[in-house]
């Protein structure tokens, strides 16, 4: 069973376009309205892969009730924590080209919030974090959080940004930062600071075409071939995808979340996967493993 803890749901709204062109109008060719966020496009996803899992959410207000309508419906194994801030939404543009977002901010949590979503925590196979964290949510009851995540899983998988992907490497097994927020976390371009600072979790830092690097006790990486499309929901794809894979070692669930990322871009819409391309691809992704890292 995989557990996974959204601190920042959304109401997700994509607009579909023939091409995005900043301070121009736009006739909308479609409109998709769905739950999401981070935790909401990985639940999605271990659904598309036949991984059993459950989510833990904070809702509140209208666009709250409106996302636990539509988990309801589709049979959603879920823990509703319900919040004084309302549920976000977030928008995101899509042409043939390209995906431009536009993310509310992330709910500020009460202490007391946060600490019934401790309470919902289970026993589970993988427990993963998922989406932003705002900066202004005690850091006392997240640490509490993470720490009773740890105590209840065999593994702890975190993607999130900023001071909660800091706190959160002193409990999380692996990180998945992408090369933005690794250079948030050291101030600077030094990769060995960032991943200093981020000891002792595995690092797994995503560069979008570049592929992905794993740096644990032997630096792993990985490159699939170049998807266009939107890629949005790649990163939630990939973190899905290596959780369900985990159990057969690391480069394998290397080797698997990158097929299924990759495939996650050929999906207009975050959180959807064609399994059929995840085969495709699966066979062209290569896992090369550098070694020991020269500095730990």
């Amino acid at each position: 069973m995989i557990q996974v803890v959204a601190l920042s749901p959304a109401i997700d709204v994509t607009y579909r376009v023939d091409s995005a062109a900043l301070g121009a109008q736009h006739r909308v060719i479609e409109v998709v309205r769905r739950a999401g966020g981070k935790a909401l496009n990985v639940l999605s996803v271990l659904g598309k892969l036949s991984t059993p899992s459950r989510l833990i959410l904070p809702l509140g207000g209208a666009g709250g009730e409106w996302i636990s309508s539509r988990l309801t419906q589709s049979s959603v194994t879920f823990a509703r924590i319900s919040t004084q801030a309302p549920t976000r939404q977030c928008l995101t543009i899509v042409d043939a080209d390209s995906a431009t977002e536009f993310n509310e901010p992330p709910p500020v949590l009460t202490a007391q919030e946060v600490e019934t979503m401790m309470n919902a925590l289970g026993p589970s196979d993988v427990t993963i974090f998922s989406g932003s964290i705002s900066c202004f949510i005690d850091p006392l009851a997240l640490s509490a959080l993470f720490s009773k995540a740890r105590d209840l899983s065999e593994v702890v998988i975190v993607d999130t940004s900023g001071g909660a992907l800091r706190l959160a490497s002193q409990f999380a097994d692996y990180v998945k930062p992408n090369s933005r927020e690794l250079r948030e976390i050291a101030g600077d371009d030094r990769l060995e600071s960032a991943l200093q600072i981020l000891n002792p979790a595995t690092v797994i830092l995503s560069r979008a075409e570049g592929g992905v690097t794993l740096y644990g006790a032997d630096t792993l990486s990985s490159v699939g071939p170049i998807q266009k499309g939107n890629s949005t929901g790649a990163g939630d794809a990939f973190v899905a995808g290596f959780a369900s894979r985990l159990h057969r070692g690391t480069e394998a669930a290397l080797h698997y979340a990158v097929a299924v990322a990759g495939a996650s871009v050929s999906s207009p819409t975050a959180g959807e996967v064609d399994m059929e391309i995840v085969a495709t691809l699966f066979p062209q992704i290569e896992v090369r493993n550098h070694g020991p890292r020269t500095h730990q």
